[in-house]
């Protein structure tokens, strides 16, 4: 076998995140370091030379796997393709078996080393720099803080181990997939709002400010395992993902990617949660303990508290998500590419703010809203009976305000339309004017609460247009001082927009 194909398997793994320092090509399952920690044993793999010379590996902390083979599928024999197949299932099986062992073994190791640990006080330096109490953590022989991973049954499955200098590592060979920490509501209820969140500190943050139960996921890679578990545990409970704002590099650098955000906005979609996205802090990246210690727990309380009454907590169809930041953000939907399932981008980035129906509950449909090219916002209701006739109509009314769904990926748009769930609902009507104390426009309905009443109507766009200043129309409506014959006209004009006049002129207006 050629150093090319040896090469070729090292440079697969180390495009994966595996650390490895000489390929080990004996059939045999490898244990090796990642990108995080080179010095661990994250990371998996096992490589044959016999034909067809194959490798498959696996990064335990993202959960990604994958095979490469010197031969395309075309050129394989029908004996090659099948010793393939039996080679992946079996390195699979390999790894899954001596990976349990490990957490086992991790577990068992957990459980001593947390009842040997004694109770933590709030003055270990860690907590004081968070300016958070300990909540139940105890403190390791070393000084260190333990903070329990876990379990579905409420044991723990693994330990997180915090320094003073904030420094973290897990127990070596612990499963941190699906395990969480808690810190019980204030006022003991398990009915109210539930709170998840990546890191200590930033999940006592917001415990401090709300008072809300809140899940601990140690890492934005676990966050929708936990809300899963959580949704399955309490089906009915409000929930909202707290993103960390990864929006700079360490260094104050701009970054491409949010991963923090990204993973919980796929978090809350995966489980018809809600999104509180903490606020960038002069510009950088920040998450909900920095909000807390750089600006005040109040600060943290209103961003929660924003998101619980904006994000109506919507549920997106199997296989898609919806990216708002980062470097490609979008609407994307798995598509299948030969075995394996690749995020596809269809449409740019929305937000659904819920269903729309008239008071007598027919004319449904979905309120959307995104931000065009511009930068300005839109809100449209697009009407379910559209989705249903022929042609792309509705597309074309979604790109003449700024949303252009990529050429050929309508069908899949209108499935994620007509397949998202949520129970936030917004009253409609399909024609301009009064409707009880409010009056509806296109883009807005004077006297309403906002996002309570909207026009729902295919073709309304483009309907009314603004022209002239305040000063030009008062001038055009001079003449007429003292008529009395046109002032019920007056009053019917100018009270749904008392609203949006300056307050210096309202007493004119009424």
């Amino acid at each position: 076998m050629s150093s090319d194909t040896l090469q070729q398997f090292a440079d697969r793994l180390r495009e994966a995140g595996l650390v490895v320092d000489r390929i080990e090509a004996d059939g045999i399952l490898h244990r090796c370091g990642v990108a995080d920690k080179p010095n661990g044993l994250d990371g998996s793999y096992k490589c044959f030379l016999d034909a067809p010379a194959s490798i498959w590996w696996k990064n335990w902390p993202t959960g990604e796997e994958g095979t490469w083979c010197g031969v395309s599928n075309v050129d394989m024999t029908a004996a090659e393709r099948k010793a393939l197949k039996a080679r992946i299932a079996e390195a699979k099986e390999a790894a899954r078996k001596e990976q349990a062992e490990r957490h086992a073994k991790a577990a068992e190791l957990a459980g001593k080393l947390w009842e040997a640990a004694h109770a933590a006080t709030d003055a270990h330096p860690y907590l004081t720099r968070k300016e958070v109490p300990a909540f139940g953590l105890r403190l390791a022989r070393d000084g260190r803080l333990v903070v329990p991973v876990l379990d579905v049954t409420g044991l723990p499955q693994s330990l997180q181990f915090i320094a003073g200098d904030g420094s973290k590592r897990f127990l070596s060979g612990g499963r941190t997939a699906g395990g969480y920490f808690s810190l019980p509501a204030r006022d003991g209820s398990k009915d109210g709002p539930l709170l998840i969140a990546e890191g200590f500190a930033t999940g006592a943050s917001l415990h401090l400010a709300t008072g809300f139960a809140v899940l601990v996921a140690f890492n934005a890679g676990n966050l929708e395992s936990v809300a899963r578990m959580a949704r399955k545990r309490y089906a009915g409970r409000e929930i909202v993902l707290c993103a960390d704002n990864d929006c700079t590099n360490a260094d104050g650098t701009p970054r491409n990617e949010n991963p923090g955000v990204e993973a919980a906005s796929k978090a809350a979609a995966s489980i018809g949660g809600k999104l509180a996205i903490c606020p960038s802090i002069d510009g950088g990246k920040a998450d909900f303990n920095d909000l807390h210690t750089r600006r005040s727990l109040e600060a943290v309380r209103q961003a929660v508290e924003k998101a619980r009454r904006e994000d109506p907590g919507v549920k997106y169809p199997e296989g898609y998500r919806v990216i708002q930041g980062g470097k490609n953000p979008g609407l994307y939907r798995d598509e299948k590419r030969g075995e394996d399932y690749e995020p596809v981008r269809i449409a740019p980035p929305l937000r659904i703010l819920g269903r729309t129906k008239s008071v007598i509950c027919d004319n449904w449909g979905t309120l959307l809203q995104w931000i065009d090219p511009a930068g300005k916002e839109h809100r449209y209701a697009l009407p379910d009976d559209v989705l249903q006739r022929q042609g792309n109509d509705w597309a074309a009314a979604l790109a003449y305000q700024g949303y252009s769904i990529r050429r050929g990926k309508s069908n899949a748009f209108a499935v994620f339309i007509q397949e998202l769930q949520t129970t936030k609902f917004v009253t409609c009507t399909a024609r301009v004017g009064w409707h009880g104390s409010a009056y509806v426009m296109p883009d807005t309905a004077y006297g309403a609460d906002e996002g309570t009443l909207v026009l729902q109507s295919a073709g309304h766009e483009g309907l009314y247009t603004v022209a002239g200043d305040e000063e030009a129309w008062a001038e055009l409506a001079r003449p007429l001082r003292g008529l009395s014959c046109v002032w019920p006209m007056w009053r019917a004009a100018a009270s749904p927009l008392r609203g949006e006049a300056p307050a210096e002129r309202r007493r004119a207006y009424r």
